[in-house]
């Protein structure tokens, strides 16, 4: 009779650990597709906003002022970055100066 009773004591621990373990997997099961659900939600969402801006009559311009943006940004960082001879402000204020003129006559 001792034998029984610490079989059963001996299977207690192994159901809880089964029901433990179940649970375990159905919160994982349950974090995996929510975080699926989110990942596919924010790729419709970009999709959507990549089909917007390919619908731009004026896509061209907008490529175009992107480009120049980048370059110009580009060389604003360069100019931080390498020790230069001439005012970094003073290069920007005469080129503004240039174009105002440009646009003027």
């Amino acid at each position: 009779m001792p034998e029984q009773e610490e079989r059963t004591d001996a299977a207690a621990p192994a159901a809880a650990t089964g029901r433990s373990s179940t649970a375990g997997l159905e919160q994982a099961a349950l974090l995996a597709v929510g975080l699926a659900d989110l990942v596919l939600e924010r790729l419709r969402r970009t999709a959507e906003r990549g089909q917007q801006v390919l619908r731009r009559s004026d896509l061209r311009e907008v490529l175009s002022d992107g480009v120049n943006d980048l370059r110009i940004r580009g060389e604003l960082a360069s100019r931080r970055v390498t020790p230069s001879t001439e005012n970094y402000l003073e290069l920007m204020a005469c080129r503004a100066a240039k174009r105002a003129e440009s646009t003027h006559a």
